[in-house]
């Protein structure tokens, strides 16, 4: 095909041809073109050229078998050939560009929700009506399909807000892949100091009022971190990393559902307790929705 500097370089060529009804053809696909021709000289300038001699050339390239259509459908098929001269360069393919997917495939279903003990809030912490706790968040379980991907990019990754509201963590219970920062905002009228022990992510963020918003923590690697109050000992949270762009908290029934999968062979983990995580292997087509019904696992108590 034709060269354009610095833009476009192949071996293929596609002869256009514009048939006496105006519409766009091909006649031949040369390979191993010598010398390869000028494609900045098929396109009109509309600084050197006026449109009346621009078909002059046209016809002296060669390249159309018929006169110029002064009704736009020339220009238009150098267009298309264009266009068809890109998708036919084994170029395309050089460069590592993947095809598009054919489609998706979504899980739905149903898996267990522990009912947990909740630690009581103690008394001592404030004189009414400056120190109220809220109830917190009723359990949740969480869902997540494969693993080993990269961690996302923090600069450009949206963070994940756990509030202290009510003196209790919400949400309470969440997932975010690898890589994702997460600040933890103080709604309360009295201090909060958040940390964690956790082997995937510790820290300590200090003592903070309301308005004095710590900088956010990134979440590099997979596994459970859980979220303390070293001021207020009742609140616990539970943030799980996962290395992968599909997962989802179920709702307070145990619903989930988890779209835009990759087809193939997928193990999906199932979190019920820091100390319950569940598995199964699932095999997804393109488009294909599976639904489940996994509500029959092991519920154990988890202290």
């Amino acid at each position: 095909m034709g060269r354009v500097p610095g833009i476009l370089h192949a071996t293929t060529a596609v002869h256009p041809t514009v048939r006496p009804d105006g519409r766009f053809g091909c006649s031949t696909i040369l390979i191993g073109l010598a010398k390869p021709m000028e494609w900045q000289n098929l396109i009109p300038s509309a600084t050197h050229e006026t449109p009346t001699t621009h078909p002059e050339r046209l016809r002296s390239t060669g390249i159309f078998r018929k006169p110029m259509n002064p009704n736009g459908k020339v220009r238009r098929a150098l267009v298309l050939a264009w266009a068809m001269v890109m998708l036919l360069s084994p170029a395309s393919a050089a460069d590592g560009v993947e095809a598009p997917k054919t489609g998706t495939a979504r899980i739905t279903g149903m898996v267990p929700v522990l009912r947990k003990k909740i630690p009581s809030a103690i008394k001592e912490y404030g004189p009414p009506p400056a120190f109220k706790v809220d109830k917190p968040e009723p359990p949740r379980s969480a869902v997540w399909v494969g693993s080993g991907a990269s961690p996302t990019n923090p600069a450009t990754t949206t963070p994940l807000r756990i509030q202290q509201n009510g003196y209790q963590f919400r949400p309470a219970l969440a997932v975010v892949r690898s890589g994702t920062p997460v600040v933890f905002p103080n709604e309360d009228q009295l201090y909060h100091s958040v940390f964690s022990k956790s082997p995937p992510r510790r820290f300590d963020l200090g003592r903070f009022r309301k308005g004095e918003e710590p900088a956010a923590v990134v979440m590099d690697s997979p596994g459970l971190v859980q979220l303390f109050c070293e001021v207020h000992e009742h609140m616990r949270a539970n943030l799980i990393v996962v290395d992968t762009p599909w997962f989802a908290v179920t709702d307070t029934e145990g619903r989930f559902s988890i779209e835009g999968i990759v087809p193939g062979r997928h193990v999906v983990s199932i979190w019920l307790s820091p100390k319950q995580t569940v598995t199964h292997e699932v095999n997804l087509a393109p488009g294909q929705t599976l639904e489940v019904d996994w509500s029959n696992l092991a519920q154990e108590p988890t202290k």
